[in-house]
């Protein structure tokens, strides 16, 4: 005895023609274009988790590509960040030898002293333009 229910449904003429082919078998050929149909389904499946599986491979391959480059990039950040960082020291201490120059001589001296060789290096080093300008720094560090 056959497990299963009875249906009664209505087909097209091509399909009514077809069934009608397979004359006493026609609820085996249904069953097995259900059994078809399914293994249809199933490959539709398999075909589209693979697609879906190489999409995800690209996008982890360019995921891994620019995570590199943002650590090409924090790199270069942190370099030019310490760069700073010793500009800015050498800065300060080119300040500081100013500072120190300019209070072993007098005023008339200490600007002969920026106008010289070592004075302009100075000068350079501690990011002002002119000798005039490192005077005005200095005399508002003193006030």
């Amino acid at each position: 005895m056959r497990k299963g229910r009875t249906r009664a449904f209505y087909l097209s003429c091509e399909a009514q023609e077809i069934l009608d082919k397979w004359g006493n078998n026609a609820s085996e050929f249904v069953n097995r274009s259900i059994l078809a149909a399914q293994g249809l389904r199933r490959n539709r499946l398999i075909a589209e988790i693979k697609t879906k599986t190489a999409q995800v491979m690209a996008l982890d391959a360019e995921l891994s590509l620019l995570n590199a480059e943002v650590t090409t990039l924090q790199t270069q950040l942190s370099i030019l960040d310490k760069s700073d960082d010793i500009s800015k020291a050498k800065q300060e201490r080119a300040r500081e030898q100013l500072k120190k120059a300019s209070s072993e001589r007098n005023e008339v001296g200490f600007y002969g002293f920026l106008t010289g060789p070592a004075g302009l290096k100075l000068l350079n080093e501690a990011g002002f333009q002119t000798p005039n300008d490192c005077v005005d720094f200095l005399k508002g560090k003193v006030k």
